[in-house]
């Protein structure tokens, strides 16, 4: 696929911003790789800089890849922190002795995440179409 820049993408800043402000102030439940579910994902105006993600200029973007719109999340492991992980952390060691803090970050599809206070499997796709629609339309305008 090759690198993502940040032109690639569309900024969910660029919408109204009391809509974007629902998007940043919502807590989100993912579906993991392996099946199960995860609460505590969020979307951030602030770019996101941590072990996995050094580029640090992902924040609320979002772009198509393999056909599906995906949304830069990140868990909220340290809410408190700028950054929500920095590099230098020192909690945990890999097998290669390089310090970290276990977090996770990354592009995620569209139909694999949603608000967590939607309990109706129906409430979560009219979210999630809605959701797209309006990145099809920041995406009409670039």
């Amino acid at each position: 696929m090759g690198s993502i820049i940040a032109t690639d993408c569309v900024h969910l800043e660029d919408l109204h911003q009391e809509i974007f402000n629902e998007y940043e102030t919502a807590a989100y439940t993912v579906v993991k790789s392996d099946g199960s579910e995860e609460s505590g994902w969020r979307l951030s105006r602030i770019p996101h800089r941590c072990i996995f993600n050094r580029e640090g200029w992902q924040a609320a973007h979002s772009l198509i890849i393999d056909d599906e719109w995906r949304v830069f999340l990140y868990h909220d492991t340290f809410p408190e922190l700028p950054t929500h992980t920095p590099v230098e952390s020192i909690h945990y060691t890999n097998k290669f002795g390089s310090r970290y803090v276990e977090h996770s970050c990354g592009w995620r599809r569209i139909g694999t995440f949603w608000p967590t206070i939607l309990l109706n499997e129906d409430d979560r796709r009219s979210w999630q179409t809605t959701l797209v629609q309006r990145l099809r339309v920041l995406q009409s305008r670039k």
